[in-house]
């Protein structure tokens, strides 16, 4: 059993075959799906999918480069949503400098208040980083949080050693799988216990479905090529990232068998 700990089958990509997209992803042993909101619209579009299908987790929050579209009191919102049906985790939030879609400083005060939801429901934070590492260890550091989830990591060896002090969960996506990936060289740096695997779908399709819309079932193009980076064979990956998944969603999942 796989679980593809971080997409957004919520999105519009999906509209028109998420029902074969979630078969397909069945048939190759992908079982459960945290769908991941990254503003209201998609938030409680993840929201409604839980409710459909007992194998979607929800996650709820506002992406970094959409925290202009906002003020403070769409977290009321997301307390509404919270008690109308309670997520996986909060997020994803986090910070991103790549491109000026939103203030430096709105992105960290946005962080901020996801991480008090997040503490005040004793959820785990699915935090989202690029060319921000520095902030985002200080903020995590100021804010004492533990066992979060980095999602997509791009970071590099000096990062992994840095945030492995929070206990973090790092997320691999179809990125290890690019040929001159920088991945592939630090992977075996995240402690075992702390590995996760994720499509980031509709994002990010490993080889040799680059270039595709990615979705669920290619998830094990991403295992195979993480398996062999570290060694080891595909089904005991599987065990190892079943058991860090639940750790890190603090959820048994759904669970069913390769093919149903």
């Amino acid at each position: 059993m796989i679980i593809d700990s971080h997409c957004h089958l919520q999105m519009e990509d999906f509209s028109n075959d998420l029902p074969s997209v979630l078969s397909n992803a069945k048939i190759n042993g992908i079982c459960s799906f945290v769908v991941v909101g990254f503003d209201m619209k998609s938030s409680i579009a993840a929201m409604h999918l839980a409710r459909k299908y007992e194998f979607i987790h929800p996650v709820y929050g506002i992406h970094p480069y959409d925290t202009n579209k906002y003020d403070s009191s769409v977290f009321n919102e997301i307390e509404d949503l919270i008690e109308e049906y309670r997520p996986v985790a909060i997020g994803e939030t986090g910070l991103d400098y790549y491109r000026d879609y939103s203030p430096g400083k709105k992105q960290q005060s946005f962080f901020n208040e996801h991480i008090r939801i997040a503490d005040k429901h004793n959820l785990p934070l699915v935090i989202h980083v690029r060319d921000a590492f520095d902030d985002t260890f200080e903020i995590i550091k100021e804010s004492k949080r533990k066992g979060d989830i980095l999602h997509c990591f791009t970071g590099t060896r000096e990062d992994i050693e840095h945030f492995k002090v929070f206990d973090i969960f790092f997320g691999i996506t179809g990125i290890i799988t690019f040929k001159n990936s920088p991945l592939k060289n630090i992977v075996n740096s995240i402690p075992e216990n702390r590995l996760l695997i994720e499509t980031d779908s509709p994002y990010l399709a490993p080889v040799p479905k680059r270039g595709k819309r990615n979705e669920p079932a290619n998830l094990i193009h991403t295992l195979k090529t993480l398996a062999e980076q570290k060694g080891t064979d595909t089904k005991t990956l599987e065990s190892l990232l079943l058991r860090n998944t639940q750790e890190a969603y603090r959820s048994k999942f759904y669970e069913c068998k390769k093919g149903t």
